[in-house]
């Protein structure tokens, strides 16, 4: 399936956004997923959202610092 990850046009086997993180090896911790201009702020549903064809995905990690 074709989507676009963080800007750039990618094919991807996960059908679902936890499946997309094992795929592309993003540890879920600190991290923040806008779908499609949405975000997707509970973690524990990145099993239950499901990908679809040229869905827009941006992933962000959380930084702390000074």
């Amino acid at each position: 399936m074709q989507v676009i990850l963080n800007g750039a046009e990618e094919s991807v086997a996960a059908t679902t956004l936890a499946e997309l993180c094992i795929e592309k090896m993003y540890s879920t911790q600190n991290l923040v997923v806008e779908l499609n201009d949405a975000i997707v702020s509970n973690q524990s549903d990145f099993g239950k959202i499901g990908l679809q064809e040229r869905d827009r995905i941006n992933l962000f990690r959380i930084v702390a610092g000074g």
